[in-house]
């Protein structure tokens, strides 16, 4: 049975999911650049960063509202961003439960929903 997150927020900054500050399923970094942008993601095994992704769809803009939705099972995740964008991300750690939310930088929670 796949976990869903969901995670609405207003100028989202670098985050992590998974079982607690040293083990994240999954660290996802939209950097805005001026008009484009690139969503880094990556997971961490015991303080170690694993091998960065990058993505230059972007479908953010700032001080927006935006809505994330994130599923996971333990072989994959799947965020489902704006503008009907879906990223898979390989579930590193094998977690089917995530037990650590970790959100920083400048913005505002708006909501945050376990399925």
């Amino acid at each position: 049975m796949a976990s869903v997150v969901w995670v609405v927020l207003q100028a989202w900054d670098p985050g992590g999911l998974g079982s607690n500050e040293l083990s994240l399923l999954l660290h996802f970094n939209p950097q805005f650049q001026g008009e484009d942008g690139t969503i880094v993601y990556n997971s961490m095994t015991c303080r170690q960063w694993d091998e960065e992704l990058q993505d230059t769809r972007f479908p953010f803009w700032p001080e927006e509202e935006t809505k994330i939705r994130i599923i996971f099972d333990a072989k994959e995740v799947t965020e489902r961003l704006p503008e009907e964008y879906e990223f898979q991300f390989p579930n590193r750690l094998g977690l089917e439960i995530a037990e650590y939310l970790s959100l920083s930088g400048d913005f505002h929670v708006k909501a945050i929903k376990f399925e």
